[in-house]
C-alpha cells in the first residue's frame, strides 16, 4: 500500500509538492510547473512523474465553425455563457485559429477565459462588455486583434499585448480601466511602453491615437512644448486618471479629452485661449476643474456656453481671483456658490 508523505517532502535534499512511500521507497511523486526533474535521488523501483494537467476544455459552451477553406476553426460562445471558459488548440483534429466577432459579445457573467497559442486574430467586438472578465491572456500568437474587441471590459485591470500583434482595431480596449499594461510600441512623435505615453511632438491628429493605443494609456509624460492639443488627442484615454496640461498650450482641438472616464481633475492653464467643442465630453468622473485662462472660445468661433460640458459635471471649480471678464458662466446663484479660497481663487460649488 502506499503512504502519502506531507507537503513540500524534501528528499535527500530536494522538495516535491507531494511523494508517496512504500516501506520507505520513494515511487511516485508529483511535480509543480517549476520543477523540471529530480536529479541525486537512487531509488530501488522506478518512479512515475505526474504534472498538474493543463485546464480542460469547456467544449459545451462553445461553438466551432470551419473556416479557411475548412482547413481551421473559429469559435464563439454557444448559449448563455458563465464563469471561466477554456478554449481548446484544436477541435475535430484542426486548429482553432480564431475567434469570431461578436464570440463573447455581453457575456456578463464571463469571469475568465483562456485562450489556446494555436488562435491568430480576436474579431470585432468578441468580448465586448464582458463587464465581469478580470483576467485574459493573449498568447503570442495573435497577430491581430479587432474594433472593440474588449471595450467595456470594464472589470479587467491588466492586460499584456505580445509582440506577434500587428493590428488593434479602433476602440479595442475602450472603456476598460487598466492598472498594469504591458505593451511597447512607438511612431512619429511618441513612444509608449507599459502604459505610459511619452510625447516628442504634437501634431494636428496625434500619430498614437490611430495606433489606437488611447484606452491603455496610464501616464502621459511630455518631452516637449505644444501650442496646441491636438484633435482627440487623448480621445478614449479610458484609465488615465490625471494629466498635466503644459503651460504653453493656447489651444485645445476638439474631442481631447472625450470620453476619459478616469479623470477627475484638470486645470486649463492661463494661455489657453481657444477651446474646442465635446473636450470634456463623456468624462464622468471630472469632479474638480481649475481654470487659470482669461477667456476660451471654440475653435468654432462660438462662446464657452457650446462647450459647456466642461464645468457641466464638475462639483468643484476654481476661478483665479485675477481673470477678469471671463466667460465661463459661473456667476449664477441657482447653479454654484462661490467663495474666496483664500489662495488667489474663487471656488465655485455646485449647489445641487
Amino acid at each position: 500500500s502506499l503512504t502519502k508523505l506531507s507537503q513540500n517532502t524534501t528528499i535527500e535534499g530536494r522538495t516535491a509538492d507531494k511523494a508517496y512511500t512504500t516501506k520507505h521507497i520513494v515511487i511516485g511523486m508529483a511535480l509543480n510547473d517549476a520543477t523540471k526533474s529530480v536529479r541525486d535521488v537512487t531509488f530501488n523501483v522506478p518512479i512515475l512523474i505526474e504534472r498538474d494537467a493543463p485546464p480542460e476544455p469547456t467544449l459545451e459552451k462553445l461553438s466551432f465553425s470551419l473556416i479557411n477553406g475548412d482547413t481551421a476553426y473559429e469559435v464563439k460562445k454557444n448559449g448563455t455563457i458563465s464563469g471561466a471558459v477554456v478554449i481548446p488548440s484544436t477541435y475535430n483534429g484542426k486548429p482553432v485559429t480564431s475567434i469570431g466577432a461578436s464570440a463573447f459579445y455581453g457575456c456578463r457573467s464571463l469571469t475568465e477565459i483562456t485562450i489556446p497559442d494555436s488562435v491568430q486574430s480576436i474579431g470585432g467586438t468578441a468580448f465586448y462588455d464582458c463587464s465581469s472578465l478580470t483576467e485574459i491572456t493573449i498568447p503570442d500568437s495573435v497577430q491581430s486583434i479587432g474594433n472593440s474587441a474588449f471595450e467595456y471590459c470594464s472589470s479587467l485591470r491588466e492586460i499584456t499585448i505580445p509582440d506577434s500583434v500587428q493590428s488593434i482595431g479602433n476602440d479595442s480596449f475602450s472603456g476598460c480601466q487598466f492598472t498594469t499594461v504591458n505593451y511597447t510600441t512607438s511612431g512619429t512623435g511618441y513612444k509608449f511602453n507599459n502604459g505610459t505615453l511619452t510625447i516628442s511632438s504634437m501634431t494636428d491628429r496625434p500619430a498614437w491615437y490611430n495606433a489606437n493605443i488611447n484606452p491603455l494609456v496610464l501616464e502621459v509624460v511630455w518631452n516637449c512644448q505644444p501650442t496646441s492639443i491636438g484633435i482627440s488627442a487623448f480621445d478614449g484615454c479610458s484609465s488615465l486618471r490625471e494629466i498635466t496640461i503644459p503651460t504653453s498650450v493656447t489651444t485645445i482641438a476638439y474631442y481631447s479629452f472625450s470620453e476619459c472616464i478616469s479623470l477627475t481633475n484638470i486645470t486649463i492653464p492661463e494661455k489657453v485661449s481657444r477651446i474646442g467643442q465635446s473636450v470634456f465630453s463623456g468624462c464622468t468622473n471630472l469632479s474638480t476643474v481649475t481654470i487659470d485662462s482669461q477667456y476660451t472660445y471654440t475653435n468654432a468661433g462660438y462662446s464657452y456656453e457650446d462647450c459647456g460640458e466642461l464645468i457641466a459635471g464638475a462639483e468643484v471649480v476654481y476661478v483665479k481671483k485675477t481673470l477678469t471678464g471671463t466667460n465661463w458662466y459661473l456667476d449664477d446663484d441657482e447653479l454654484y456658490t462661490k467663495v474666496d479660497n483664500g489662495n488667489g481663487y474663487w471656488k465655485y460649488t455646485r449647489t445641487y
